[in-house]
């Protein structure tokens, strides 16, 4: 009986330290889901004083098909700024009124804990914003 009731209380805080624990990874999980989007909306911000200062500023050539998020985040050369162990890449192709702006977080952009991309349309003779994703 004994043996039957330490089983029982063993499993049960078994079953407590495995909750605890998810519910850690869970909040680490949006805690760098929170700074990754707001690496990307600081990117944003940092292209547009780019922009209006050089209109005709671009990271990169033209990319086909347009707006392909993987080679935005993996193969885009980008303008990237390191903020500690994060950082954020801006992305503009030649010719195009599109901007994308990738944030990471954690040492490596290719293994990042987390990343959010925010593009934004603009009209470049007003530089009034029509349209405005997070992706």
């Amino acid at each position: 009986m004994v043996l039957l009731i330490m089983s029982a209380l063993m499993a049960a805080g078994l079953m407590l330290t495995r909750a605890v624990v998810s519910e850690g990874y869970m909040a680490d999980l949006y805690l760098n889901r929170a700074k990754a989007f707001c690496l990307a909306e600081a990117g944003i911000e940092e292209a547009k004083v780019i922009i209006m200062n050089n209109p005709n500023w671009f990271t990169d050539n033209p990319h086909n098909p347009d707006g392909e998020l993987f080679w935005v985040i993996h193969f885009s050369s980008g303008y990237v700024k390191k903020l500690g162990k994060d950082s954020y890449k801006i992305v503009r192709e030649n010719g195009k009124n599109i901007i994308y702006s990738v944030g990471f977080t954690g040492e490596k952009m290719n293994k990042a804990k987390a990343r959010s991309v925010i593009s934004i349309k603009f009209d470049i003779n007003t530089f009034k914003y029509y349209e405005f994703k997070i992706l």
